[in-house]
């Protein structure tokens, strides 16, 4: 009996690792406070049918989940966090508006660093981005918010990567990494 147990709790575990593997990638859109982002029915349409802006004030932010790619868009399920009775809007949106923030490995206590790799996976060759605390990479982004665009992402080994720009001595640098964080608030763990 104590055998049938733990088959049946190994299989349960492997289960739920397999179907959260399946779980579309979170980010947030960079630049959508100082101006709205545009919603597209399709991801080649030019005039946008909505868009979303987020409010400091209310701290009324979104939650925007990837469901699938084209070549310059992905079509995303936007959520909004602090306001249950707004209904998600399911759209296409430009790729360069969907952001996280780096989240570093701490080297120093004033340190933190981000490994950028030529492709998805730990053995492939990278560059060691390093800031400094608290505006560790403020100074590598291109958006106005100082977050990275994710310009693709791919489930590798269980875990989602981002490809992202940074600019670095004024050459802008791309690359793939796993040490991002996709909330809004830059609080994760």
């Amino acid at each position: 009996m104590k055998k049938t147990v733990a088959i049946l709790f190994f299989v349960i575990v492997k289960c739920q690792v397999l179907f959260s593997q399946k779980d579309n990638l979170v980010v947030f859109f960079t630049d959508a406070i100082t101006n709205s982002v545009p919603v597209y029915a399709d991801d080649t349409t030019i005039v946008s049918y909505t868009s979303v802006k987020e409010d400091t004030e209310k701290e009324n932010w979104h939650d925007v989940e990837i469901l699938e790619q084209s070549n310059n868009r992905y079509k995303v399920c936007i959520t909004a966090i602090n306001e249950e009775n707004i209904a998600p809007i399911t759209g296409w949106v430009d790729k360069e508006q969907c952001g996280v923030w780096f989240w570093g490995r701490w080297t120093k206590p004033e340190n933190c660093i981000v490994s950028l790799y030529h492709m998805p996976g730990l053995l492939c060759s990278f560059i060691k981005i390093t800031g400094k605390y608290p505006d560790c990479f403020d100074n590598y982004s291109t958006t106005n918010n100082k977050a990275f665009p994710v310009l693709d992402y791919k489930l590798y080994k269980g875990e989602y990567w981002i490809k992202t720009v940074i600019v670095k001595d004024e050459k802008k640098i791309v690359g793939w990494t796993k040490d991002y964080c996709p909330n809004v608030y830059g609080s994760c763990n």
